[in-house]
């Protein structure tokens, strides 16, 4: 991946600031181990995303790639402390490649130079940050004071002077000057010396006056033009590169003309995950190759040796067969011996009552008075069992080759446009699915059939059952839920209660209880019958009393019923809804236009949909907003 200068950082930052400032962050998402994307959205209608990659830059993106559905611990932790949080400020540290993002009263650092790291940081302490990382100069983890990166002190370029020369390495490189000394990278280097009309493997000390002219003039030229940006991405050698303007350099090169310079960088990126995916997929075609192609090796060595024993064991048994008249008269005539050994070849030898043939690989001994084929029947016996093993060696290698053939045959298809997308479709879910403020997984049946078949055929044994005391609850459960805190089992007992029929009743709660998965059982007591979707609990039950509290927010591009608790919890903007009288389809009209987000079809349907009971009272405050 081509590095991004400090100049180039600036550009990117300029071009995020109007329409990141004063937006809230709704979600963030891991694009990669080193790469977040912060879900936007600003008072208005505007949506977007902030994406920090550790090591490579910052941008804006209007665009998304489908995320992963289930966050890592490291981001759920990240989301409690900056989802519904108002950015205030983004900039660059002055002459660094490092991003600082204000968010309510806390720094969010995006280093952009190599390592790369991203950490946040409240009253100069680290709170959160993407990898630990050690130095003599710095320790990054949780906890510490955050200390910026040792500074690479590079040369102010509006001050741009012969007198450096004096002090620089004179048997460096020109290009090496201004790529490392003045931090413009090996882009720009080559491109200033291409600008000035000098060789780039021109040494500093040959170097002319007339020559640092027209270099001082190259670097003027690069930085005026990275200030009124024409952004594109080209292509050279099967790498992208993204650049704020158009590069001499590569005026031979195919390139894509972008509206930002974020969007180049970002298409960059993305396209590079690709070409790395594509690598690691041929490394990984290679591998599974080289390693069936041993295996066929192995048993190709193995089928030649049994082809070649089998012909020896043939060779021998026809030559035997050949002489058998004379073995059956060899006891009453051994002069008989001599000819079997000259018609066969092979050694031949009479001892009392036993006649042994041998060649170099075989031996075979005759017993008097035994018959001739029964003593063969060993030979015979080899030889199925060779012929046998032959077959199946020739199987293995005609399979082992079909598998080479299909594996080589696999194409790696680099999807551009498929990375970027709009919108991901979502499937229909058989159970309502929510998740906690504390990440916890929530699965709840949505009628008796799917009651019973979510704790038939999705419980697991360190999930956690919840049903409110009344009838027509729905069955909650919890994945993982029997390491979970008090706080998230409160947010999934105030799910069960609000969906369960105490919403239609108008209750202001109800009574939930928490069970462990082997405390559930589908056999009823002797001489009793359990109706469907109803099961029996044994053992202790944890209670809790619920408010009939939901809240609706709008994430991931969508308007979301949650609990009330795991709203507050997340510091989200929502509206809050509790039992009443209201249509849902009117109940969501109200709430999307009270939450800013577009009346479509599509809103009005998803939200009402959500909506226990088909009714709801909207409270009139925006929180959080």
């Amino acid at each position: 991946m081509i590095q991004l200068n400090s100049h180039e950082l600036k550009l990117l930052v300029n071009e995020c600031r109007e329409k990141v400032v004063d937006s809230y962050i709704r979600n963030v998402y891991q694009i990669t181990p080193k790469a977040l994307a912060f879900k936007l959205y600003k008072p208005g209608g505007q949506t977007g995303e902030l994406w920090a990659v550790a090591g490579y830059a910052v941008f804006y993106a209007s665009k998304t790639v489908p995320k992963q559905p289930t966050p890592s611990k490291l981001v759920v932790e990240l989301r409690k402390q900056l989802v519904g949080k108002k950015i205030t400020g983004i900039s660059q540290v002055e002459g660094e490649r490092i991003v600082a993002i204000a968010v309510d009263g806390q720094t969010l650092y995006v280093e952009c130079l190599p390592p790369g790291n991203i950490v946040l940081v409240k009253d100069g302490r680290i709170s959160w940050l993407i990898e630990k990382f050690e130095s003599k100069d710095r320790v990054l983890k949780v906890g510490e004071s955050y200390v910026f990166p040792p500074s690479k002190g590079l040369r102010d370029l509006t001050v741009f002077s012969e007198n450096w020369l004096k002090d620089l390495p004179r048997r460096a490189s020109v290009v090496s000057f201004i790529s490392r000394d003045l931090g413009l990278g090996g882009k720009f280097g080559e491109e200033i010396v291409f600008r000035a009309g000098i060789d780039k493997s021109t040494k500093l000390s040959e170097i002319n006056t007339e020559q640092m002219k027209k270099l001082a003039a190259a670097v003027d030229e690069v930085l005026d033009e990275i200030n009124t940006p024409t952004p594109r991405v080209y292509r050279k050698n099967g790498d992208l590169v993204p650049s704020a303007f158009e590069l001499k350099t590569l005026q031979t090169a195919s390139y894509t003309k972008t509206e930002t310079f974020g969007e180049a960088v970002q298409y960059a990126y993305l396209m590079g995950l690709e070409a790395d995916k594509q690598k690691a997929f041929e490394r990984e075609k290679a591998e599974i190759s080289g390693k069936l192609r041993r295996d066929m090796e192995n048993r190709l060595y193995a089928l030649q040796n049994v082809e070649k024993k089998t012909a020896e064991v043939q060779s021998f048994l026809d030559k035997i067969l050949k002489v058998s008249p004379l073995i059956e008269i060899v006891w009453n005539e051994p002069n008989t011996v001599e000819r079997i050994a000259a018609e066969t070849g092979l050694k031949v030898e009479l001892m009392n009552d036993r006649l042994a043939i041998r060649s170099a690989e075989q031996e075979l001994v005759f017993r008097k008075g035994s018959s001739l084929y029964k003593e063969l029947g060993r030979l015979y016996d080899e030889l199925k069992t060779l012929r046998k093993t032959a077959q199946k060696l020739g199987e293995e290698v005609a399979a082992i080759k079909k598998e080479i053939e299909s594996v080589e045959s696999r194409v790696f298809e680099a999807k551009a446009d498929a990375l970027v997308l709009v919108k991901v479709e979502k499937k229909r879910r058989p159970f309502r699915e929510f998740v906690t403020s504390g990440g916890y997984r929530l699965l709840m049946g949505k009628d008796a059939r799917t009651n019973e078949a979510l704790l038939k055929k999705h419980l697991d044994k360190d999930d956690l059952v919840l049903h409110a005391e009344i009838t027509g609850s729905p069955a909650t459960v919890i994945k993982n839920g029997s390491s979970a805190p008090t706080s998230d089992v409160e947010e999934a007992a105030q799910a069960t209660a609000c969906y369960s029929r105490a919403w239609r009743e108008k209750f202001g709660n109800v009574s939930v209880y928490a069970v462990k998965a082997d405390q559930i059982s589908f056999s009823p007591p002797s001489g009793q019958f359990l109706p469907k979707g109803s099961f029996m609990v044994y053992g202790r039950k944890t209670y809790f009393v619920s408010e009939l509290r939901l809240a609706v927010v709008y994430a991931e591009d969508v308007p979301q019923v949650v609990p009330y608790l795991t709203a507050l919890r997340k510091g989200q903007r929502f509206i809050e809804i509790r039992p009443g009288d209201t249509a849902a389809d009117v109940a969501s009209r109200v709430i999307l236009e009270k939450l800013n987000v577009e009346v479509s079809p599509e809103n009005l349907q998803l939200l009402s949909s959500q909506i226990p009971f088909g009714r709801c009272m909207v409270l009139d405050n925006l929180i959080n907003g």
